[in-house]
C-alpha cells in the first residue's frame, strides 16, 4: 500500500487530483493523506497580491472557512465512497510550505492539480508557488489537469543527466503496472550530435524495467513542436527529471514543461534525489 498525499488549496478543490488517486486505488490500495493547506497558501497568495481583501476581512475569512468545510465535506464522501483509507490534515502550525514538506517526508508521492498553479491571472506567483513546492517535496510529484485520461501508457524525458534517470527509475516503483505498457523515451538533442548518453547504459535499464520500450531521438527544438506532437497523446504520462531550485526555474523558462501543464495537456511526473 502507497501513502498518497493529495495537496488542495483550502479553497479550491482540485478533481482531477482525487480523480487520478482513485484510479491508483482501483489497481492498489493507497493510503490518501487531504493536505488542506493554510492562510499562507496560494489563495492566500494571489488575494494579497490582487489587492482581493477589503475593510470588510472578516466576512471574506467567514467564507474562506465554509467553502474550506465544504472540500473537506467533499473529499471525506469521495473517500468513503470509492473505499480509500484516508486521513485529512488542515490545521497547521506552521507555515503552508514547511509543513508541506514535512508530510511529503513520509509519503511515496504527491499529486497536485496542476490547473491551479497556471490561473492567467495569477501566472508569474502561481509559476513561483509551484517551483517552491516542487523544490521543497521530498517524495515524488504528479501534476495533473481537471480533465485527464488516465495513463495507458508512459513517455520518459531523457537528457543524460543523473536526476532524469532517478526520475525513470521512481516511477516505475510507484508505478509498476505502467511498465507494462508502451513506453516511449524521448532524447532531445538540438546539436548535431544525436547520440543517446550512456546508451548501452540506459537500454540495459529500461529493457529490463518496460516491457514494451522504444527509444526516440529528437532533433527539433521541444519548444516549438513537442507540445503539438503531445496534445495527440492525451491517455499518456510524462515522466522527467527535475533539479535544484534554480534548474527547476530554467526548466520552466526554457523547455516546453511549461507549455504542456499552462495547456493542461497530459499528467506529468516529476522526481528529484
Amino acid at each position: 500500500m502507497k501513502k498518497v498525499i493529495v495537496a488542495f488549496d483550502r479553497t479550491s478543490f482540485s478533481q482531477g487530483a482525487f480523480d487520478f488517486v482513485k484510479k491508483m486505488n482501483e489497481t492498489e490500495p493507497v493510503f490518501l493523506i487531504g493536505l488542506f493547506l493554510p492562510q499562507a497558501s496560494l489563495a492566500s497568495t494571489m488575494s494579497v497580491a490582487g489587492n482581493v481583501y477589503s475593510s470588510n476581512e472578516s466576512e471574506l475569512i467567514e467564507k474562506e472557512e465554509a467553502l474550506v468545510k465544504m472540500n473537506v465535506k467533499n473529499f471525506e464522501q469521495l473517500c468513503n465512497q470509492h473505499k480509500i483509507e484516508y486521513r485529512i490534515q488542515k490545521d497547521f502550525e506552521g507555515d503552508a510550505v514547511t509543513e508541506l514538506k514535512k508530510e511529503t517526508g513520509f509519503a511515496n508521492l504527491m499529486v497536485l492539480g496542476s490547473e491551479t498553479f497556471f490561473h492567467p491571472e495569477y501566472e508569474n506567483i502561481c509559476k513561483e508557488y509551484l517551483l517552491e513546492i516542487l523544490h521543497e517535496s521530498a517524495c515524488s510529484v504528479v501534476l495533473v489537469p481537471e480533465i485527464f485520461e488516465y495513463p495507458d501508457n508512459v513517455i520518459l524525458l531523457y537528457d543524460g543527466s543523473v536526476n532524469s534517470v532517478f526520475s525513470i527509475k521512481e516511477f516505475s516503483y510507484l508505478f509498476p503496472e505502467l511498465t507494462k505498457r508502451e513506453t516511449l523515451l524521448i532524447y532531445v538533442d538540438q546539436s548535431n550530435d544525436l547520440a543517446i548518453p550512456e546508451n548501452i547504459q540506459i537500454e540495459e535499464l529500461l529493457t529490463r524495467t518496460f516491457s514494451n520500450i522504444t527509444l526516440l531521438t529528437l532533433d527539433f527544438d521541444p519548444k516549438k513542436y513537442l507540445t503539438t506532437w503531445l496534445m495527440e497523446k492525451k491517455s499518456s504520462i510524462l515522466v522527467c527529471g527535475s533539479y535544484g531550485r534554480s534548474e527547476l526555474s530554467m526548466l520552466f523558462k526554457k523547455s516546453f514543461l511549461q507549455d504542456v501543464l499552462m495547456e493542461h495537456i497530459l499528467p506529468v511526473f516529476i522526481s528529484h534525489k
